[in-house]
């Protein structure tokens, strides 16, 4: 079931560098408008949340799939949770470490110092987002694995 997990992560970590570097000349035009946002054309601020919920919604659906398939193999539902809480968190790491390369599209310089307050304020609030969309990712799994066995026959009669 690890497995299936880590397969499921890192398929969603490389599609959001995928995305990110394909999309890499949207990104860069938006950055220009970093320091007057208010002045950013409407067609490039709704192509890039456009390409956030796309790379959301499909990593949901990849999350769904790791849960269904961990349901068909293992037959426990808990463990569909299990699979897509890890792939979520897998892929909401890659995320963060790749932010962490020079020059990478989409990346945002914050211009904050970095005094050790503040980078345990960013990593706290980091761990938090990575446990959200964790869970997050652990629902959808979830529910996969709930569909997978709602007619097995050890969960025939419980569900209502």
């Amino acid at each position: 079931m690890l497995g299936i997990s880590l397969v499921a992560g890192i398929l969603v970590g490389i599609l959001n560098i995928v995305f990110t570097l394909v999309n890499a000349p949207l990104y860069q035009q938006a950055a220009s408008y970093a320091t007057h946002p208010n002045q950013m054309p409407l067609n490039v601020a709704s192509a890039v949340f456009g390409l956030f919920v796309l790379t959301g919604v499909i990593g949901l659906i990849i999350y769904f799939i790791a849960g269904f398939i961990i349901g068909r193999v293992a037959v426990a539902r808990k463990f569909g949770f299990f699979g897509g809480f890890v792939a979520s968190a897998i892929a909401q790491i890659i995320g963060f470490i790749v932010q962490y390369i020079p020059n990478y599209p989409g990346k945002i310089n914050s211009g904050v110092s970095s005094n050790p307050l503040n980078i345990g304020g960013g990593l706290l609030a980091a761990l938090i987002i990575l446990v959200l969309v964790a869970l997050i990712g652990g629902l959808l799994g979830w529910l996969g694995a709930r569909l997978a066995t709602r007619r097995h026959p050890h969960y025939v009669g419980l569900d209502v």
